[in-house]
């Protein structure tokens, strides 16, 4: 049981945490909703890696730094989540040229569509 949202938790769900410090489990959807990025139960700070199986990635490469962790998290509907819903990202900024005329992109905000909902927002 979730002991934020004190809902059962399905084991084999995408939706699932397990804090490192004291092993509870609650809803990662739950834990992305906390105000404080800790543990409500130990009072440690939370350290969770995200991974990004469901998420297409457009005008980024490797080189690239974004916190996709701050554009998921500003996503108004959290049902998109933890549903484990496919989502496409999309750095949105404008493209200028140096003296050399070599391509330079200024980013300026993300689109972040839900593809299972069909909708979409720009997050900066």
């Amino acid at each position: 049981m979730c002991s934020i949202c004190l809902e059962n938790i399905n084991q084999e769900s995408y939706d699932k945490f397990k804090c490192n410090q004291c092993n509870n489990t609650f809803h990662f959807s739950c834990i992305l909703n906390l105000k404080k990025n800790i543990c409500p139960l130990c009072r440690n700070k939370i350290k969770y890696k995200q991974t990004y199986n469901n998420y297409t990635f457009n005008n980024m490469n490797s080189s690239n730094k974004y916190n996709i962790d701050y554009y998921i998290y500003k996503w108004n509907n959290k049902k998109c989540i933890s549903s484990n819903h496919k989502f496409k990202l999309e750095t949105l900024g404008d493209w200028n040229f140096d003296n050399n005329y070599k391509p330079i992109f200024t980013f300026k905000s993300m689109y972040v569509q839900c593809i299972n909902c069909c909708t979409s927002n720009i997050i900066q």
